[in-house]
């Protein structure tokens, strides 16, 4: 009985790790994960966290463009580094979350990514949660991070970029 009760308890993990798709060697750690794999498409897709933008245009010039569109489109710049070419605008609300959208230029590509903030924190008692920011991730529609993302695909489609690149 001790013998049965051992092999059941030996088995069960085993064929509980080979259900996933890439099957116990992944739980041994021996392929590589999927997540890890970098990403590109000319089409937003699921897991899509960067707006890469080709432009005629480059360094401060390019820069200096895109801080000007982002105003017009009504954000409003919170830091700027002209050196490092780096922008980031100030939170800005979507349903229920707040958002930061953050640029940065080399030579004649612009990354645009954003960082979501939920609006609902808790308290209880005398303890309160740490909201934390969260990457904006392309999404199904039935999330916020799906509209905060195609927010961003709305201003860098306005900026008139040559190729545009969604990457995770």
């Amino acid at each position: 009985m001790k013998r049965l009760l051992l092999l059941a308890l030996t088995l069960i993990p085993m064929i509980a790790l080979a259900q996933d798709d890439d099957g116990l060697l992944s739980a041994l750690g021996r392929k590589h994960n999927k997540k890890d794999e970098r990403k590109t498409a000319t089409e937003p897709f699921k897991g899509a966290e960067k707006i890469i933008l080709k432009y005629n245009n480059a360094g401060n010039e390019l820069f200096n463009m895109l801080g000007k569109t982002l105003i017009d489109f009504g954000y409003s710049i919170d830091k700027k580094d002209s050196e490092l070419l780096f922008m980031t605008t100030e939170r800005r609300p979507i349903k229920h979350v707040n958002y930061i959208m953050r640029v940065a230029v080399k030579d004649s590509t612009a990354t645009i990514t954003g960082m979501v903030l939920p609006s609902i924190g808790m308290q209880m008692g005398y303890f309160k949660t740490e909201q934390n920011y969260v990457n904006v991730k392309y999404t199904s529609k039935m999330y916020e991070l799906r509209d905060v993302f195609e927010e961003m695909i709305k201003f860098s489609e306005k900026t008139g970029p040559n190729t545009v690149i969604y990457s995770n």
